[in-house]
């Protein structure tokens, strides 16, 4: 079977060569019709004129469109951040005016009270009892409550005799110091104060409840009165805010002396 070249007309006798050795184009048969013929272009050739004008116009119109609708969605999304962000702001409840700072009055969801961004200069009150006694130049007490000015012993157990004793000789911050009565006594009493440790029993202590500026006290929960009862004597048990009477010998308990005068 005879075949032929369609590109460079080479005619081929061999049955047994299908491609061109030329070119490798595939070979036809001589008697193959002209219309079954293929006649391929010229190889990196381009194209011709005719070809480029029957691109498809519509194709770069769509390419065109997808720009401009990309361009408007992002256009979009920014406008919406924008008006995001300027409705967070109105809702801020800290506004700038100025130099200072205004705190809207939102609800208080914490139930605590709200804090003024201009404080006023105004002091807190003064707890009258906290300022009631003062510790004078020579060590005494003054109660601006009565009047009356204290003098604390020391701090060890004694007789009645002995406070009594201790009384009389005292020298500081002047003379005319006394034994307080029970009444007298009574005054210093408020179960919201503690001084010192107190009379320690059964592993526990037992403070006397006076102000603490009258921590010399120590380890004392009764103070010596000037009432005496025979071989008794009269003392007020500042641990429990009560008169009690005994023996004017007994230095178990921790009884003190205080001095006092006006």
């Amino acid at each position: 079977m005879t075949r032929k070249c369609p590109l460079c007309n080479l005619v081929y006798t061999d049955e047994e060569i299908v491609f061109c050795e030329q070119d490798g184009t595939v070979l036809l048969n001589l008697h193959q019709s002209e219309k079954t013929k293929v006649i391929p272009p010229p190889i990196n050739s381009a194209p011709t004129l005719q070809m480029q004008e029957t691109l498809p116009i519509e194709n770069k119109k769509t390419g065109f469109n997808y720009t401009y609708l990309i361009i408007l969605v992002l256009a979009i999304l920014l406008t919406g951040s924008i008006v995001a962000l300027v409705y967070e702001k109105e809702k801020d409840p800290i506004i700038q005016t100025g130099n200072q700072i205004e705190v809207s009055q939102a609800p208080n969801q914490d139930n605590q009270p709200q804090v003024s961004a201009n404080p006023t200069t105004e002091q807190p009150q003064i707890n009258s009892e906290e300022s009631r006694f003062f510790i004078t130049d020579c060590r005494s007490i003054k109660d601006n409550q009565t009047n009356l000015e204290w003098f604390v012993g020391p701090n060890q157990n004694m007789t009645w005799f002995e406070a009594q004793q201790w009384t009389a000789s005292l020298r500081v911050c002047g003379n005319d110091w006394r034994m307080p009565t029970m009444q007298e006594i009574g005054t210093l009493y408020n179960p919201n104060w503690k001084a010192g440790r107190g009379y320690f029993t059964n592993g526990k202590y037992f403070p006397a409840h006076i102000h603490p500026i009258f921590s010399e006290i120590g380890d004392g929960s009764w103070v010596w009165s000037n009432q005496q009862n025979g071989s008794d004597a009269r003392s007020f048990n500042l641990n429990q805010g009560k008169a009690v009477e005994f023996s004017a010998m007994n230095t178990t308990y921790s009884t003190r002396a205080f001095a006092v005068k006006k």
